[in-house]
């Protein structure tokens, strides 16, 4: 389930970067991640984990409320169905 959550999270992430018109690329930039590692963390199928400060500095990035993209992850951890 933890898998799954991390996923949403990922759609999460990869629609607003669609809805802003932004790219991964300026995604790095923003939030100081390396590019290579935030396109492992925001891969479609695999992604790998991301930590909470990474998190918060992607939602800073893209001015949306950490909040939404720690719900999935928040409900993973206590076993309510995604």
């Amino acid at each position: 389930m933890r898998r799954q959550a991390t996923r949403v999270t990922v759609e999460l992430i990869r629609d607003a970067l669609g809805a802003q018109r932004r790219t991964q690329e300026w995604l790095a930039i923003a939030t100081g991640i390396p590019l290579r590692t935030l396109s492992r963390k925001l891969h479609l199928t695999s992604p790998s984990p991301t930590n909470l400060e990474e998190l918060v500095l992607i939602a800073g990035a893209l001015d949306i409320e950490p909040a939404k993209l720690l719900e999935p992850l928040k409900e993973a951890s206590h076993g309510h169905p995604d």
